[in-house]
């Protein structure tokens, strides 16, 4: 945007002030020109306003000519010829400005500037000075903003919708010349409401323009070393009513560019005016004036420069005109000095379509505000050089009016000619000194807290004297029917007021709370003010008497008690103890404090002999803790009234009929981290060494002193376990005792305890696996514990047993009393088919053998004669078939049960071959590699122990 802005600049130096094919061009001439201001002085006018009604004008600016101080604000109020009808002046004794002027919609004026004044002896402090004011130049109210240790000006104002205002101008640190953005709106009455500032250190940024926009927005445009992108750029900024930035722009080339003015279009979008510097190829700087046209988005929708070559021109104020263009007003001339007030008309797109150059015959005039008089008429206010030849410089403010005729043939693309500069005399207003006054209340304070509230009614009649500061009276009044008072045409000067109560009554709390104006300022003992300095035409209109009626003295106390809250339920319990040492401070509630203590050992606190009003308390707690949560369960006198965040507790009322108010606190300690490691001490020596890591899988419990679980609120036990990286945390109360307890998983031992540093160390015991008590004083990370994996037991050998019994009813189950069957022949044999082992059952038909090499086996049983296997499933694992098992897995120190069901065979009939139940190789489900000749290698010899169950010892 930047870069486009100086390309247009650039090219358009050669032919601005040249009015385009869509443009009227009009002929400007001058209706009448004055200049007000008194002889060897220096006088401006800054603002410039049209009358409502045609009445005339009125200008701001200062004059050194009028006024008490070296330079006072301004305001000059003109008939609609430029004859003067009265003229104020408001300020010290030291430098003061208006330099804003706006008419406002209840039919007063506003203007803003800057109000300088001395302190510290010889120190001068500059603030914001906001003056409202009426018709007939008396004060409404009057307002500075700053502070202790900067300096504020004012250079625009705004009337907003909400009857409010906006101001905008410069903040710096007392006695730096770099500036920051200032811009601040205030309530219709003058209070502020917010204030933003905008700038970096070190570097300068100004605002000199500020305007509501038609969507209800807040625009300002000045200048900017902050943010733009060269030495000084154009900044505008949107905000929104709050004071929220929409957006912001800046604009301008490699040299010192500037916004003066804005004004706000229909379509809620801007056009601003200013100043654009360009260099040339000699390194001159020349200065054209600038205007832009903004969408509603901060986009550029147009802009312009306006100048002649080797001429310096600028742009100090915009108007939108009634026939949809533009006015602007500034300076052009080729002098250092300065050069005559400029005034250039633009239609809806920046095109010219006139303009005109009018001044003295020295440089420096120039044109600083403009209003549309009439749909051919506008009048321009600024500064005219009236330096006599050889004299002191000398400046007047400056007001004129001009018409515009459309001109008969088109002119030639060039500046218009300057008029010849020849003035009439100037008007020399008489200088009047503008009446001041003081007022303005009497009440009766019926709630005794010194503050005007609303309802409470004014005094009629009370007695009040206008003294000066040797107590000599100068006027008497009364006050009226609704409390109100006024000494009127005063003149400037010191002056005291002096109140008389009536029968009955006393004076209030003096400048009780932070607002002058509604507070009472009566000594209450002489019933006096503090000195007050008027300054002409200044209506100080809030200097107030309170008035209460004495009430017998009645006292009462506010008492109370501060407890540790262990069980975090927000309620008193009677096993609770106090907390001493907690800060306790009675405040009323204009916030000024009344008493303070600290609670006892039992936790209680007591404020005695208290009079009647309204109060509330602040708690303070003993480091460590915090408060519990407030207004718990139904019964009020054993809750926390006070506020967790603040400590602070509700107002409350000490009456006649109530004179004993508790208020508790509850506490609850602090919260805190127990950690956090547990190791696997691999060469156990009790230390946590490089390279040892952590230790998963390991359970802490937290204990009170007493060796019991902790709870949370819930009632669930506070357990935390160790991640893979050995690193637990677990939170707990300051102050309080606790145990820590490790539980270990199988397999795994405490470390020796307590063998080094303690960050380092291992802190369980390695009978009971706990910590010993300690007290929790803050983040605890150094509760560790060590492990040292313990060597696992040595496996016995697999062991494959088995039963072989006499399935009587041939069911496939054994049933009660089914014998064994003994000297059954049992053989093991490996997955490779080789015998592993031999043996045969015992009198009760069972079998063992003892496995020491892990794998894959089966059984295979051998009948005896007159016997078959019973149907395998229920109880018998034999295939009637084979006579053997399925495959099955033996591992060191486990067990496989096998069992063999056998019946008894019948005998064929007489006649019929026996079959015979001899098993070959080939039914076996595992079968041995076979030889050539088919037949299976010898079983291996077997190692068979004797006894009444046989156990067969694989070899």
């Amino acid at each position: 945007m930047k870069q486009n802005l100086c390309l247009m600049a650039m090219v358009l130096l050669a032919c601005t002030l040249i009015a385009t094919s869509s443009a009227a061009a009009v002929d400007f001439s001058v209706v009448w020109n004055k200049t007000y201001g008194g002889p060897d002085a220096n006088d401006s006018a800054y603002a410039l306003l049209q009358q409502p009604g045609g009445r005339g004008y009125l200008f701001a600016g200062d004059t050194g000519s009028f006024g008490a101080g070296e330079r006072d604000a301004w305001v000059v109020n003109l008939t609609g010829t430029g004859d003067e009808r009265w003229n104020r002046t408001f300020g010290g004794g030291e430098a003061d400005t208006a330099r804003a002027l706006i008419s406002t919609t209840d039919g007063n004026y506003l203007f803003a500037g800057s109000l300088t004044y001395v302190t510290r002896g010889t120190r001068k402090d500059t603030d914001v000075w906001v003056v409202k004011f009426d018709p007939r130049g008396e004060i409404v109210w009057n307002r500075t903003f700053g502070g202790a240790e900067v300096n504020a000006s004012a250079y625009a104002a705004a009337e907003t919708r909400d009857g409010g205002y906006v101001v905008a101008g410069t903040v710096a640190p007392w006695g730096s010349p770099a500036t920051n953005i200032l811009v601040f709106k205030l309530n219709a009455s003058g209070g502020e409401e917010w204030r933003r500032i905008f700038g970096e250190p070190g570097v300068s940024d100004a605002a000199y323009s500020v305007a509501e926009t038609s969507d209800g927005n807040i625009a300002v445009a000045g200048s900017t070393e902050s943010f733009g992108a060269f030495a000084t750029d154009v900044w505008v900024t949107k905000l929104d009513p709050a004071g929220n930035e929409v957006w912001n722009r800046t604009f301008g080339g490699p040299e010192n560019d500037t916004g003066r003015a804005l004004v706000a279009t229909p379509d809620g979008g801007l056009v601003f005016a200013g100043s654009y510097m360009s260099r040339d190829a000699a390194n001159r700087t020349e200065d054209d004036a600038l205007v832009v046209k903004m969408g509603p988005d901060g986009g550029v929708v147009w802009n312009w420069t306006y100048g002649d070559a080797e001429t310096n021109e600028s742009a100090e104020a915009i108007i939108a005109t009634a026939d949809g263009g533009y006015l602007f007003v500034g300076e052009s001339g080729k002098d250092p000095a300065g050069g005559d007030a400029w005034v250039v008309k633009l239609d809806s797109t920046g095109g010219v379509e006139g303009s005109i150059t009018v001044g003295g015959a020295n440089p420096g005039d120039r044109a600083a505000s403009v209003v549309q008089v009439s749909n051919v008429e506008y009048a321009f206010a600024g500064t005219f050089n009236a330096t006599e030849k050889d004299g002191a410089v000398e400046t007047d403010a400056w007001v004129v009016k001009l018409s515009v005729q459309p001109q008969a043939v088109p002119k030639p693309p060039e500046k218009p000619p300057k008029p010849p500069k020849v003035w009439p005399p100037k008007p020399r207003p008489t200088p009047t000194v503008a009446p001041a006054s003081i007022g303005d209340f009497v009440w009766n304070d019926t709630n005794t807290d010194g503050i005007q509230n609303p309802g409470e009614p004014g005094l009629e009649g009370v007695n009040v004297t206008l003294l000066d500061t040797e107590h000599r009276k100068i006027a008497t009044t009364e006050t009226g029917a609704d409390g109100r008072y006024l000494f009127a045409n005063l003149m400037p000067g010191d002056y005291i007021v002096e109140f008389v109560p009536p029968e009955g009554m006393v004076f209030t709390t003096l400048d009780a709370g932070d607002d002058d104006t509604r507070d009472s300022d009566a000594n209450r003992t002489t019933g006096m003010t503090e000195k007050i300095t008027l300054k002409a035409g200044e209506k100080q209109v809030w200097w107030d008497a309170g008035l209460i009626v004495p009430q017998p003295e009645i006292t009462g106390q506010v008492d109370g008690r501060t407890w540790i809250d262990a069980n975090e339920d927000g309620i008193q319990d009677g096993d609770e103890p106090g907390l001493p040492g907690a800060s306790v401070t009675l405040y009323h509630t204009n916030d000024t404090p009344a008493n303070a203590t600290t609670t006892g050992e039992a936790g209680t606190y007591l404020f005695t002999g208290l009079p009647q009003g309204d109060y509330y308390l602040v708690f303070g707690l003993p480091e460590g803790y915090t408060f519990t949560a407030a207004d718990q369960g139904s019964d009020d006198t054993l809750d926390s009234d006070a506020d967790p965040a603040t400590g602070r507790t509700e107002n409350f009322t000490l009456t006649r009929d109530e004179t004993e108010v508790t208020r508790d606190a509850g506490a609850v300690p602090e919260r805190a981290t127990i950690g956090d490691f547990v190791w696997n001490d691999t060469d156990a020596n009790g230390i946590q060494d490089d390279g040892e890591p952590g230790f998963g899988g390991v359970t802490m419990r937290l204990l009170d002193a007493e060796g019991s679980p902790v709870t949370d609120d819930a009632g669930t036990a506070l357990e935390a376990t160790t991640g893979d990286d050995g690193r637990y945390a677990l939170q707990g109360r300051v102050g309080q005792t606790y145990i820590l307890e490790f539980v270990l998983p199988e397999g795994v031992a405490f470390t020796t305890p307590n063998a080094g540093d303690d960050p380092l160390d291992s802190d369980a015991d390695p009978e009971t696996g706990r910590t010993g008590p300690f007290e929790l004083t803050g983040d605890d990370l150094t509760r560790d514990a060590g492990v040292v994996v313990e060597a696992p037991p040595p496996l016995e050998p697999g062991i494959v047993t088995g039963t072989a019994w006499d399935d009587t009813n041939a069911n496939g189950a054994r049933d009660a009393g089914e014998p064994g069957i003994p000297g059954l022949g049992v053989e093991l044999v490996g997955a490779d088919g080789a015998p592993a082992g031999t043996t045969t059952t015992g009198d009760d038909g069972g079998y063992t053998f003892n496995v020491d090499e892990p794998g894959t086996y089966l059984l295979r049983f051998t009948l005896p004669e007159g016997f078959g296997f019973t149907a395998p499933g229920s109880g018998s694992d034999v295939d009637p078939a084979t006579g053997t098992t399925d495959t099955f897995d033996v591992a060191l120190s486990g067990t496989v049960t096998r069992n063999a069901g056998l019946v008894e065979v019948v005998p064929e009939e007489e006649g019929t071959p026996p079959v015979e139940e001899t098993m070959t190789p080939e039914e076996t489900p595992i079968t041995p590699e076979e030889t050539e000749t088919g037949e299976q290698p010898p079983p291996a010899d077997l190692n068979v122990t004797p006894g009444e169950a046989e156990t067969g010892e694989v070899v």
